[in-house]
């Protein structure tokens, strides 16, 4: 993630355009993640108890939110929180918010450093798309994992697993659907 946000980001020569790129990317993820929940719910409500709120045991969940609320960090430990007190903890420890707020920063520093920082930009790229590669090899095997995993959870559990596991295929599905409607708009 560090690489591609990294190079991403030098690769724009502008700010404004990360700007506006960003602001998109999140707009549009705010939107998909409000119909994903939307759907979810209308397809709890027209399956009954398949995924109804009532099957889960919402006092336990209520107590738990609350006692995750109080455990939060204030807003400002929040903020000051998304610059690591050194550049290798986010990748070690795998903060996300800390491993994007690097990659802009790089990605910054590398298009701000011009000729200069050329070899690190390449070597950052060459680096990206070596692990782009490996990771579309792993995908590769992921339906064969899956398989494995509904397999084992259906003996486990029994064949109740397969009705939810279609409910939750319909909503992927729909959400898919919507991605490709809001990427055919461009």
């Amino acid at each position: 993630i560090f690489l591609s946000v990294a190079t991403s980001v030098a690769s724009f020569g502008n700010l404004s355009d990360v700007g506006r790129v960003g602001g998109r990317f999140l707009a549009t993820s705010r939107v998909l993640e409000v119909l994903a929940a939307l759907l979810a719910y209308a397809i709890s409500i027209g399956s009954g108890a398949l995924l109804s709120p009532t099957s889960f045991d919402t006092a336990s969940l209520a107590q738990k939110a609350v006692q995750e609320t109080h455990a939060s960090a204030s807003l400002r430990d929040t903020i000051v929180g998304i610059v690591p007190a050194d550049s290798l903890d986010p990748l070690i420890q795998t903060n996300m918010v800390q491993l994007l707020f690097l990659g802009v920063v790089a990605g910054l520093a590398m298009d701000a450093g011009g000729t200069h920082l050329g070899q690190l930009a390449e070597l950052m790229k060459g680096l990206n798309e070596f692990f782009a590669n490996m990771t579309g090899i792993f995908c590769r095997f992921i339906p064969l994992a899956v398989l494995c995993m509904v397999w084992s959870l259906t003996i486990t559990t029994g064949a109740q697993l397969l009705a939810s596991l279609a409910a939750i295929s319909v909503v992927v599905a729909c959400g898919l659907a919507c991605l490709i409607c809001l990427d055919l708009e461009r």
